[in-house]
């Protein structure tokens, strides 16, 4: 666990970064490998179906890096963050194969919570390599 309870309104935090590649999109997005036709064939997995959408390349689904961010709170936190932590999130842009994308997190609040422990509040967002973001949200983390 990184936070700790002192921590302050204002104190950033980053993930560690994930490179989207080829091999990350067809394990996530592919299907089971044991089904006919593997991969599946839609925007995550094929290049001329993701053209087809009037994409310009396979992107990663919103859900890949979602999974990064919960990654990243349980690094903050530990396994309790799956209790106890929360986390709103929306997609504002997409991710496209080969790019980098790398979670964030700013503390917006300390809050006493009434069942004990203090509960850390925090603006969180995705972002991706050329600096734009591509998922934004809300979190929260409760410390012992």
């Amino acid at each position: 666990m990184i936070i700790e309870r002192s921590v302050a309104p204002g104190a950033e935090f980053q993930g560690k970064e994930k490179h989207i590649t080829a091999a990350r999109l067809l394990t996530f997005s592919g299907g089971p490998i044991t089904e006919g036709g593997w991969p599946r064939k839609n925007i995550h997995t094929d290049t001329d179906f993701a053209k087809s959408t009037g994409l310009p390349s396979r992107c990663a689904s919103g859900t890949q890096f979602q999974g990064q961010m919960v990654e990243f709170f349980v690094d903050l936190f530990g396994e309790d963050w799956f209790a106890s932590g929360t986390m709103n999130v929306k997609f504002v842009d997409l991710v496209l194969e080969d790019q980098t994308v790398t979670a964030h997190a700013k503390v917006t609040n300390r809050v006493v919570d009434p069942k004990g422990g203090t509960r850390i509040e925090f603006d969180i967002w995705s972002e991706r390599n050329d600096g734009r973001k591509v998922m934004t949200g809300t979190a929260t983390g409760l410390l012992d």
